[in-house]
C-alpha cells in the first residue's frame, strides 16, 4: 500500500529520507515519541527530467542554453531554463569529496511544483516564512556527491528563469533559495527579479 513501519529510538525528530536511482530524493521529517508512534507526512518521487542539454565547457564563445520540458497545468504553461555565459567552466566532485573540472555536463531541469501532488514533491516541507509557488531540480547527470547543498561548481554565475506563469508584476523580487541535503534544510540564494523581455 505504499508504507512502511520502521522500529526506530524515540524521544526525538528524525528524518526519513526516500531516494532510488533515476529519482529526485524527498526527506520528511517526523517527533517520534517514546513508546508511540509517529506518521510521516506524504511523499511524491518523481523521475528526473527526460530531457536532457549537454553544455561543453571547452572554449564555447557563445551563450549556452539548457531548458527542461515544457509544464502545464491551471496555473499555465512553463519551462525551466539555464542560460551558461561563454567562458563557464565547472568542476563535480568525486567519491572523496575532491571537486575536479569536467568538459561537459548533461543538465536536467526537472519542475517539481506541477498539479495537485506539487508539495508531496517537495525535497523537504518549506519553511514556515516561505509561500509554496515554484520549484525546480536542477542537475547533472555527472555530478557525484553533495558537499554544502552543491554537487556542481561554476566559476561564474549562471542564470536561471522560468516564465511569468503566476503573474507577479514586473520589478517584483522574487525570494530564491535551495534543500541543501547535507545540512538538511532550506538556504537562502541571491534574490531573482521578474523583469520583461
Amino acid at each position: 500500500d505504499g508504507q512502511f513501519d520502521l522500529a526506530v529510538n524515540g524521544g526525538e525528530e528524525l528524518t526519513v529520507t526516500y531516494q532510488k536511482n533515476g529519482y529526485i530524493p524527498v526527506r520528511r521529517r517526523a517527533n517520534v515519541p517514546w513508546q508511540d508512534y509517529a506518521v510521516v507526512d506524504d511523499a511524491v518521487m518523481i523521475a528526473r527530467d527526460s530531457k536532457a542539454t549537454v553544455v561543453d565547457f571547452t572554449g564555447s564563445a557563445t551563450m549556452q542554453v539548457a531548458r527542461g520540458s515544457v509544464s502545464t497545468d491551471t496555473a499555465g504553461n512553463r519551462q525551466a531554463t539555464l542560460l551558461i555565459p561563454a567562458g563557464t567552466t565547472a568542476q563535480v566532485y568525486d567519491g572523496n569529496g575532491t571537486p575536479h573540472s569536467v568538459d561537459s555536463l548533461t543538465l536536467r531541469a526537472t519542475e517539481l511544483t506541477v498539479g495537485d501532488r506539487g508539495p508531496q514533491r517537495m525535497p523537504a516541507p518549506l519553511p514556515p516564512q516561505s509561500a509554496y509557488t515554484y520549484a525546480v531540480d536542477l542537475s547533472a547527470d555527472e555530478a557525484g556527491i553533495k558537499l554544502d547543498g552543491k554537487d556542481v561548481l561554476f566559476n561564474q554565475n549562471v542564470y536561471a528563469y522560468v516564465e511569468n506563469f503566476r503573474g507577479f508584476p514586473v520589478g517584483h523580487v522574487v525570494p530564491v533559495g535551495y534543500f541543501d541535503n547535507t545540512a538538511n534544510r532550506w538556504t537562502a540564494s541571491e534574490d531573482g527579479r521578474v523583469i520583461q523581455v
